[in-house]
């Protein structure tokens, strides 16, 4: 037999036939691959932009000289200019430049330069091809700006506009001096780029006397690798060089454990699709075993079989990803903004991603990898279909009595969830030996084998549920809908377990987030209770948890006493930067309560770099080593790169920087906190747009702050549960399908319509139900095997493990509200059945 003419006549027909199966199953891949098109984008993107945006603000440098966050002594610029190879050296100053008011989280990269030097290393231009109109107006003026005209236009602005942004000294306004083309530095950071002065720059931000970077262009005959040693051995320890390239993999390597959890939670919402194909394809082959038989019976070969349902698949998948590219691309501008948000949020730093990188070749690579995957889906059932043979399946045509041969022959009992029990052992063991020890795409593929466990198992587990339910509810005297209902579910376990496996992807996902979401909130929450004994803080703008705030002057110590009921109060302030340690960036915390000598670290710090209690750490400073013994480990979520601890006036004396991110004030005995905190606000607050924060209020920023992290995962979680929805809906309608002369007969011996209806929505609802609460078992211990073993590889924080009640009502209940909505339409369809048309079907 031909091939063609097998796809023809036995694959078209079988098409057309059941349309709305094909729809859904499409509909279910589509979903799954547009959020898996729309996260590898964004990923990709995220990427791209990290290294546009460096090599744009690097522009001709060779190399660049920094020292931390705090910055480093002027006179640096000597030194470097000194070392034999240096054609030139251009000072900067960098900062981040937060608006002031109510868009306090919005930012701006601000640029510090030499303009006598600049042109050395980097290009601005306008339209006209001048750097600006007037540069005697920026260089005379230290509240002259410049900006990039995308900026300008998102944000309203032109030529002399005001723009109000927080410095030092609280809210200042600067004016709009130039618009600058997107060439050169002004392609950085999606064009949230800001220009100004280097004089003007350090005043504002804190920076007198000091730079943030040094670019370094070397002379044509110098290596730049060689040049680099040089340098780092003319300045010391205290400083990093690197070639604009090596700050890109850094950046890359920063984010690229929150990447793998993106990309973890995408690919579980695609295998949610990609089952659907594998099961719609295992009810095809059951359903067209006759078909099979006859083929077979007339000429045609077990590989044009295979080749006939493996084509199904291929075109599912590619339908499926056609759609789901389409999709993709339209959901990625949708979510980019979350993700950014949760960048900036958990790693500090600047994250904007100018657009999303979406060619034809990732097109094409995408289309081909949801072929591939739909291939790989459907190819255990297509091979069940060569298995098939003539008089066999002449003889048995419905999957009913497929599953009860099955299982009369003991194919079918207790292998598969024996198998699944087995596999999510296996991961969750792997999960916990190799806690640490594995990257992150490795440690995502035992979390995907263990949600590959739990949907063998779980379907078992909820059938036994089911039997159980039957011996308790259903008596002589109930309804004949009750006891049809669950006959119906028990008598084809095959079946009943392809629709709750369906739901129970989507509902384990569900559950797996909250759990996550409800651990890492409970323990920051826990974290301030136990360390934040401060009844306010008063600190720069931004977002308080991490202190990523913009630092402000020591200076407004002095004026926080002079406030009515601060003068018995203990004001701490507190200064928090980046620095480096054996290489790798980490988060120094310097607090005026502690002693000189005296150094803590967190338990993520300790982890990480292998420290305990008694050892030494050798911090590199501007002005040399810097030698403290550590006192204690605590805990410490400011960072997820770890942190450390030690005193301010150690810090001053050799970091050179008086700046705090705020200070904790805790009050005397008997003072309002609230009257306190207005008349701080009225006094220093409101005016100059500082930050008064109650203890209670930093608790709530936290759980916001948390939301926003896991605001894209909600995306996922719906997602998730509309597929689940899709694919009930899919075995359920086929289910009453396949039962068409049977519900003839039940309506020929006086079942009302109502009364079918009923039986039809009760099954749906029972294993909606049952896949509910088998999802919250083996949900939770997936759930805690990821809290306790993945999500610390992925944040960086030892989280917690804390179960959040309300998730087994959330599960039963989204099962059985996603069961209703799947089964109304079936339901409704078996109620119009007509008795004669029925009971006349072969």
């Amino acid at each position: 037999m031909n091939q063609f003419a097998l796809a023809r006549t036995v694959g078209l027909r079988s098409w057309k036939s059941r349309s709305l199966r094909t729809a859904l199953t499409v509909s279910a891949v589509a979903l799954g691959m547009s959020l898996y098109v729309a996260i590898g984008a964004i990923n990709r993107s995220t990427l791209i932009g990290f290294r546009e945006s460096i090599d744009s603000v690097a522009g001709k440098a060779t190399l660049s000289v920094t020292s931390g966050q705090a910055g480093f002594p002027e006179e640096t610029l000597t030194r470097v200019e000194a070392v034999p190879g240096v054609a030139r050296a251009v000072p900067m100053i960098t900062s981040t430049g937060r608006f002031a008011g109510k868009d306090s989280n919005r930012t701006i990269y601000i640029l510090g330069v030499d303009l006598l030097k600049e042109s050395a290393v980097r290009t601005y231009q306008t339209e006209n091809e001048e750097i600006m109109e007037d540069p005697l107006v920026l260089l005379n003026q230290p509240d002259s700006i410049i900006l990039t005209r995308e900026f300008a236009r998102t944000h309203g602005l032109k030529m002399e506009s005001k723009i109000a942004l927080a410095t030092q000294d609280g809210q200042r306004t600067f004016t709009v001096r130039g618009l600058l083309t997107p060439e050169g530095p002004a392609k950085a950071y999606g064009g949230a780029i800001a220009i100004m002065d280097i004089d003007g720059a350090r005043v504002s931000f804190g920076k007198v006397g000091k730079l943030d970077r040094i670019d370094v262009i070397a002379t044509s005959d110098v290596d730049a690798i060689k040049l680099g040693d040089r340098i780092t051995q003319a300045l010391g320890p205290g400083f990093l060089v690197q070639r604009p390239e090596t700050q890109s993999e850094e950046k890359e390597r920063l984010v690229s454990s929150f990447q793998t959890m993106l990309s973890f939670f995408s690919t579980l919402a695609l295998a949610v699709g990609l089952f659907m194909v594998a099961n719609a394809i295992s009810i095809s082959v059951a359903e067209r075993r006759k078909e099979i038989g006859l083929v077979r019976a007339i000429g045609a070969t077990r590989s044009q079989v295979l080749t006939l349902f493996l084509g199904d698949a291929a075109i599912v998948g590619l339908l499926g990803a056609l759609l789901g590219v389409a999709l993709g691309r339209v959901l990625s501008e949708a979510l980019v903004g979350m993700v950014t948000d949760s960048l900036k949020g958990q790693f500090v730093m600047q994250a904007e991603i100018p657009r999303i990188s979406f060619n034809v070749v990732d097109a094409l690579r995408s289309l081909g990898f949801g072929v591939a995957a739909s291939l790989l889906a459907g190819l255990w059932p297509a091979l069940k279909s060569m298995r098939i043979g003539p008089l066999e399946a002449i003889t048995r045509a419905d999957i009913g009595a497929d599953a009860e041969a099955d299982e009369a022959k003991g194919r079918c009992a207790p292998r598969v969830p024996l198998f699944g029990a087995v596999l999510l052992a296996a991961s969750c063991f792997a999960c916990f030996y190799f806690k640490g020890r594995v990257g992150g795409p490795v440690q995502a593929a035992f979390n995907i084998l263990s949600l590959g466990g739990c949907v063998l198992l779980g379907p078992w587990v909820a059938i036994q549920l089911i039997r159980l339910w039957r011996r308790a509810f259903v008596t002589i005297d109930s309804k004949p809908a009750v006891r049809l209902a669950f006959d119906n579910l028990l008598r084809n376990p095959r079946r009943t377990a392809s629709n709750i496996a369906v739901l129970m992807v989507g509902l384990i996902f569900v559950i797996i987030v909250s759990i996550a979401r409800v651990s890492l909130s409970q323990t920051l929450l826990n974290w301030v209770g136990n360390t934040m004994s401060a009844d306010l803080i008063v600190s720069g703008t931004g977002r308080l948890v991490g202190m990523n705030v913009t630092p402000i002057a020591d200076s407004l110590r002095l004026e926080l006493d002079q406030v009515p009921g601060m003068k018995s109060a203990k004001i701490d302030g507190i200064r928090s930067v980046s620095e480096r340690f054996e290489g790798k960036p980490f988060l120094l915390k310097a607090f005026d309560l502690f002693e000189s000598n005296e150094a803590r670290v967190s338990d993520v710090f300790a982890n990480r770099f292998r420290k305990k209690v008694g050892d030494e750490l050798r911090l590199d400073s501007p002005s040399g080593p810097v030698i403290v013994k550590i006192r204690k480990v605590v805990t410490d979520f400011a960072s997820p790169l770890g942190t450390v601890h030690i005193s301010r006036e150690l810090y001053k004396r050799n970091w050179k920087d008086s700046l705090v991110a705020g200070f904790f004030v805790t009050l005397a005995p008997g003072e309002s906190v609230e009257k306190v905190r207005d008349a701080i606000d009225h006094k220093i607050g409101a005016g100059r747009n500082f930050m008064i924060t109650l203890n209670q209020t930093l608790r709530t920023q936290i759980v916001e702050h948390i939301e926003r992290s896991f605001a894209f995962v909600g995306t996922v979680e719906w997602l998730a549960l509309i597929v689940g929805l899709l694919g009930i809906l899919n075995t359920v309608m086929v289910s009453v399908m396949e039962r068409f002369r049977e519900i003839g007969m039940l309506r020929a011996v006086g079942m009302s319509r109502k009364q079918v209806f009923s039986m039809v929505m009760l099954e749906s609802v029972i294993q909606g139900v049952a896949g509910g609460i088998a999802s919250v078992a083996l949900g939770t211990l997936i759930g805690w095997v990821w809290t306790e073993f993945s999500l610390t590889d992925v944040l960086g924080w030892i989280v917690e493990f804390h179960y959040p009640m309300g998730v087994i009502s959330k599960a039963v209940i989204a099962g059985a509200g996603v069961a209703v909505l799947a089964g109304f339409l079936p339901a409704r369809r078996a109620a119009s059945f007509e008795i004669r048309e029925a009971l006349t079907v072969e």
